[in-house]
């Protein structure tokens, strides 16, 4: 039989026993008290867990992880103590006092589900003013309550699938932040280039390729009468003459931005953007 001993303070027992054979046994232990509280967001090691025991007798704790390594101990307990800095997982708790003996317990800190941050923009390219200058946004994101979006500075939103307008030329960085709580959330963020450079999404040609190399830029075609690099506002910044093969441009003279490169063959321009 058990007895709950929490409303006495006074155990007696009487045991009588006429055999040379135990027949019975008296295990006296103070109830526990296990409370695993996971950790605030995916991948964080703040979780902890609270273990106490009813009872004026000092005790001691070493905990393990599931493989059972050794991760701490705190000796001389009094009723509480509280075991921070966890990760998700298993965690073995060895409990022991004069009273009671040794003890285990398996404890559980769980974790909430990683945030996946993640949209769509209706169009990452926009040419004024052939283009609308608003573009709409479609939040992918899972496992996350809500949003924030920054669009370059200009405005934010909260909406989950919300709209913006680009009404200038650049290039602007749109960021997402999907949230479970105020410290627990991720960002995802993209880059809108809106130009007033005619036909950058117009012809194509498959022996067109152009990439940068640091301060260089290389552009290879079977023929060029001429190459046009323009910034986003569709100021020419240099011309270069024709060539055939590849050719080396020395791109020290523009700093670091979005590059709106034209080869000219005859009447046609066979345009390309590239992030420099």
């Amino acid at each position: 039989n058990e007895y709950n001993l929490t409303d006495s303070t006074i155990l007696a027992i009487f045991m009588y026993d006429t055999t040379t054979v135990p027949r019975f046994s008296l295990k006296v232990g103070a109830p526990k008290f296990i409370a695993a509280h996971s950790t605030s967001c995916h991948g964080v090691h703040d979780g902890f867990i609270d273990f106490g025991k009813n009872s004026d007798s000092l005790f001691n704790l070493s905990w393990y992880d599931q493989y059972g390594y050794l991760l701490g101990e705190i000796n001389d307990v009094h009723e509480v103590a509280s075991l921070h800095d966890l990760n998700a997982g298993y965690y073995i708790i060895e409990s022991s006092d004069y009273r009671c003996g040794t003890q285990f317990d398996t404890v559980y800190v769980s974790q909430p589900v990683e945030i996946i941050a993640q949209f769509e923009a209706g169009d990452d390219t926009l040419v004024l003013p052939k283009d609308s200058p608003e573009i709409d946004f479609t939040n992918l994101s899972a496992h996350a309550s809500h949003y924030s979006w920054d669009f370059a500075g200009l405005g934010s939103s909260e909406d989950s699938d919300p709209s913006f307008t680009f009404a200038e030329p650049g290039v602007y960085s749109v960021v997402l932040t999907a949230y479970q709580n105020a410290t627990c959330y991720k960002t995802t963020q993209r880059d809108i280039l809106v130009t007033s450079v005619a036909e950058i999404s117009g012809h194509t040609r498959n022996d067109f390729s152009i990439w940068s190399n640091d301060s260089r830029l290389m552009v290879a075609a079977d023929h060029a009468d001429r190459v046009e690099i323009r910034n986003v506002s569709g100021q020419l910044i240099a011309t270069y003459p024709g060539f055939s093969g590849q050719t080396e441009i020395d791109l020290s003279m523009a700093p670091h931005q979005v590059l709106i490169t034209s080869i000219i063959d005859g009447n046609q321009a066979y345009t390309k953007k590239v992030m420099h």
